[in-house]
């Protein structure tokens, strides 16, 4: 989450008008009314983009808080990450793991990189029974100028983040990838549409089309609206529960 002015508080959090809050396939914005920044969101198969411009480049400063995620109820929380372990290759790369478990254990590997190097960082205190870090890393910006971050995950480890973000999002190109991004997903909403789609055997990867069966739309497009593809774009994905057949032919969502 993008931050200015006073980096060490209690509350990270925002408001914002629903007038500058928008979304389209394969991209977000909102600016953030507490912190005059306008927050760009847009993604590949495994590497998210984002562009933060910094109307007040004050203590311009981004947090990292790898504690808190998806959980089924308050209480998990502080407890759910079992480890976490962030290890700085350069100013501009921040690589690490998670491990978590809610309904089952989950282990993720990122590969973080910035346009700009980090040039100060501060680790939040974490409570007893909590494992993720929460970091803030600031940057030297100029008013209005913007900063870059892409973020690549893998089920398999660091080298496979580092291998999806290579082959995925080499470049810094925000409006190219938004740009294929939202081909992309037309294109999954056009076929889900008029009933024209693809299934995959989950075990041969041999592909069954199926025509006109429109009440498959909804079925179809739910992973759209929220993929998450954990095979990994060079390896064979460690599925993070744990079973893992050769999907070499098929991707897994």
């Amino acid at each position: 989450m993008p931050v200015t002015g006073q980096r060490v508080r209690d509350d990270y959090k925002s408001g914002f008008s629903k007038k500058t809050e928008s979304a389209t396939p394969g991209y977000y914005t909102v600016e953030l009314d507490k912190y005059k920044v306008k927050a760009e969101l847009t993604a590949t198969d495994h590497v998210a983009l984002h562009r933060y411009t910094y109307q007040n480049a004050d203590s311009a400063s981004l947090l990292l808080d790898l504690q808190h995620g998806l959980v089924w109820n308050p209480q998990q929380y502080k407890s759910h990450v079992k480890a976490c372990e962030i290890n700085w290759e350069d100013a501009q790369t921040l690589t690490g793991h998670v491990r978590s478990s809610v309904w089952v254990n989950q282990d993720l590997y990122f590969v973080m990189k910035f346009n700009k190097p980090v040039t100060d960082s501060i680790y939040l205190p974490m409570e007893e029974t909590e494992k993720g870090k929460r970091l803030i890393m600031s940057f030297d910006m100029k008013p209005d100028e913007q900063l870059l971050m892409k973020v690549a995950i893998s089920t398999v480890g660091v080298d496979g983040a580092h291998k999806n973000m290579e082959k995925e999002l080499a470049d810094w190109d925000f409006d190219g990838t938004r740009q294929k991004a939202k081909d992309s997903r037309q294109a999954v909403f056009f076929y889900a549409k008029n009933g024209i789609f693809e299934f995959d055997n989950f075990i041969t990867g041999e592909k069954t089309p199926r025509f006109g069966e429109k009440s498959h739309f909804l079925k179809c497009h739910f992973p759209d609206l929220n993929p998450f593809q954990a095979r990994s774009a060079s390896l064979l994905p460690k599925k993070p529960w744990k079973r893992s057949p050769n999907a070499n032919k098929y991707s897994q969502w």
